[in-house]
């Protein structure tokens, strides 16, 4: 063992010195700094329950910063008090337009409200006031291309989705939408090259094998978009948008027997998106004569899942059409309340159209 010669007992400092030492105390804004950069270490965590207890250390002084308004703006975007985030960010704006990190929040906010006009306002005005040291926000870049691609404003998604690449190529997602953006701009080739990459990141993405359908039909590579397709249904995907969309794709092809049967699993996938219930309609009447009644059927079936009366009467001029149709290449007359008036007063069920089972919808497209 050895010996160090120091008696623990005896210490060595100086009593009078201990009594008379004082240590020195934190001002008020070094106290808030501490607690903001921890308030910021649990924000990096999502946990905003925490960052709201600890925003009740900062002192008066403190409450009335900047920093202390975007904090409290985070955690009511955490909460979904969407609103509530709108109302500071604009009060933190009224003092200071060129607030960057408000701007992206008040985007954000209005994101999540689902309001995307409001929201790519103030995105746009976020990346104007962006300061040259501030990294991109990628998420606010990735909300921004979604907002895009919603619009169908093709050129827009794109260089959003080529900026995101820029900071890391590893981003499955962005090659994914870049490859769906550059098929729509008919860019085929950096379209299918983006695809294969987003392929190679994230195989299993259920949204890749959906946008390489829509590029295989588009190029008019229909064995290859089956087997997108055939991949796509195995993953049981429920986008109907992304549904609908490839089986227009398929219809406008002459694939009709593919196009029904996507139609047809959309409407059991979800019975209230009208779309598809139109287009199914609009599919039986224009190419099959034994089911124009079915059509009118399924029409009249849509109306009670129509959002306004404008959609309503939409589809009601709809109804109208095909029954003029009906009645002049029929030479009899249509009751839309129910019946058929003809030679021999055949009656038709108008209460609903049939409905579709699963085992209707066959899984194998090929």
């Amino acid at each position: 063992m050895i010996e160090l010669g120091i008696d623990l007992r005896k210490p060595k400092f100086n009593a009078k010195m201990k009594s008379t030492y004082k240590a020195p105390s934190l001002t008020g804004e070094q106290s808030n700094l501490i607690w903001y950069n921890l308030i910021n270490l649990f924000n990096q965590y999502e946990f905003y329950e925490i960052s709201n207890k600890l925003l009740e250390f900062i002192d008066d002084e403190g409450k009335k910063t900047v920093e202390h308004k975007i904090q409290q703006v985070k955690v009511s975007l955490f909460f979904k008090d969407y609103d509530n985030a709108i109302n500071i960010c604009d009060n933190i704006l009224q003092e200071n337009n060129e607030n960057y990190l408000a701007w992206i929040l008040r985007g954000n906010a209005f994101y999540f409200k689902k309001n995307l006009f409001d929201s790519e306002e103030s995105y746009i005005k976020g990346i104007k006031y962006k300061p040259r040291n501030v990294k991109f926000d990628i998420k606010m870049l990735t909300r921004l291309g979604i907002i895009y691609i919603g619009r169908k404003t093709w050129n827009d998604a794109k260089t959003v989705f080529l900026h995101i690449l820029k900071e890391s190529s590893l981003h499955s997602f962005a090659w994914r939408y870049l490859g769906l953006s550059l098929t729509n701009l008919e860019e085929y080739q950096a379209a299918e090259e983006a695809l294969n990459e987003s392929i190679s990141l994230d195989i299993e993405n259920p949204y890749t094998w959906g946008y390489m359908t829509i590029f295989c039909v588009k190029v008019k590579r229909i064995e290859q978009a089956m087997s997108c397709l055939n991949e796509l249904i195995k993953m049981k995907f429920k986008d109907v948008e992304t549904l609908s969309n490839i089986a227009q794709l398929f219809y406008k092809n002459g694939d009709i027997n593919i196009a029904l049967n996507l139609y047809r699993r959309i409407i059991i996938i979800d019975k209230t998106y009208i779309d598809a219930q139109i287009k199914l309609a609009e599919i039986y009447f224009m190419k099959f004569d034994d089911k124009k009644k079915e059509a009118i059927d399924i029409l009249k079936n849509a109306i009670q899942f129509a959002m306004d009366e404008k959609e309503k009467n939409g589809i009601l001029e709809l109804i109208q059409l095909y029954v003029n149709q009906y009645e002049n290449n029929n030479n009899s007359e249509f009751d839309i309340n129910g019946q058929i008036d003809s030679g021999n007063s055949q009656k038709m069920n108008l209460s609903g159209h049939s409905k579709l089972e699963d085992s209707e919808v066959k899984d194998n497209f090929s």
